[in-house]
């Protein structure tokens, strides 16, 4: 007898051992499946909400030549719009021609290399894959230039201490050359120009500004031939846009040309819960095949203890 329950015992802890791995297993795939669900709704997260609050998405682009338009754009316009519900900021947009002013970092012998002086819009400008460039554009004193153009690659400029030449009026159909020095914090990609052009080379806004009232200096207003009016969600914009052409300006946007904008975000939370339905059924059929596997060596081993004379708990 004693030999049989020695058995018996041995055949039990056999039995709970082959549970083990198992269980491991699946505690192993729990974990892995949780892992990969909260990575994906991070991500999934993180995108909705850039899309909607730092893209494309949430400007209103406002101009002074349209079929709407009975207004030049000024700096006061630019505090009007401003103040209006949910509007975050609003930057001028303007062109100003600037060129190399050391001959040897021009792109050939007779060309100083031409660039137009562009403002940094934040969601819209293109990547910048080399440089420290906060998300707000550069900063004063610096310029983010084109990886390539006119026969030349401007990688090797990043980082340098630059002078660049733009042209002051000085009377009526004259100019003289001016300088200004910046310095190189980041070169963007150009390989797919925007309307900005190809050529463009970023500046922050308050340079830009600066640099066109000395171009100017007989001006007695900074004028823009377009604005960016940045709202706080793209689910604003089509009522910031309206507002805007209230005040008598041609406005345009990417989400009010997108019908189904919030179908698109609906999406994006409706994978995410897609996903955690999954995990719960996982989890569910992981429990269920773990316990079954338990009942059954456990039913496997109250037979064996019976067999042996086991008469169960007193």
């Amino acid at each position: 007898m004693n030999r049989n329950r020695v058995f018996a015992a041995r055949s039990v802890r056999l039995s709970l051992s082959k549970l083990r791995p198992l269980a491991v297993l699946m505690s192993l795939g729990i974990a892995v499946f949780i892992f990969a669900e909260s990575i994906v709704g991070a991500g999934i997260s993180s995108y909705s909400n850039k899309i909607s609050t730092n893209s494309a998405l949430n400007y209103v682009e406002v101009t002074s030549v349209g079929p709407d338009s009975a207004r030049e754009i000024t700096d006061e316009s630019l505090s009007r719009f401003s103040q209006i519900e949910h509007v975050v900021r609003s930057s001028g947009w303007a062109q100003i021609d600037l060129a190399i002013e050391d001959p040897a970092n021009w792109p050939s012998q007779n060309n100083p290399g031409a660039f137009m002086g562009t403002p940094f819009i934040s969601g819209i400008t293109p990547k910048v894959p080399l440089g420290d460039v906060p998300g707000d554009g550069p900063g004063e004193g610096q310029i983010l230039l084109p990886d390539h153009g006119q026969g030349q690659k401007y990688a090797q400029l990043l980082g340098k201490e630059m002078s660049f030449v733009y042209t002051k009026e000085i009377g009526p159909g004259n100019g003289e050359p001016v300088s200004i020095s910046l310095r190189v914090s980041g070169i963007y990609d150009n390989s797919s120009p925007g309307t900005d052009g190809a050529q463009a080379a970023y500046v922050s806004s308050t340079v830009l500004q600066s640099t066109l009232a000395n171009a100017r200096p007989n001006t007695k207003a900074l004028t823009y031939p377009r604005a960016y009016v940045r709202v706080d969600s793209a689910d604003e914009v089509v009522n910031v846009q309206n507002q805007v052409r209230a005040l008598g300006y041609s406005v345009n946007s990417v989400a009010g040309q997108i019908r189904s904008l919030s179908g698109l975000f609906a999406l994006l939370a409706l994978v995410n819960w897609v996903i955690g339905g999954f995990q719960i059924i996982f989890c569910l059929g992981v429990g269920v095949s773990v316990g079954g596997s338990w009942i059954k060596q456990r039913a496997r081993e109250v037979g064996l203890l019976k067999a042996i004379g086991w008469s169960g708990p007193p």
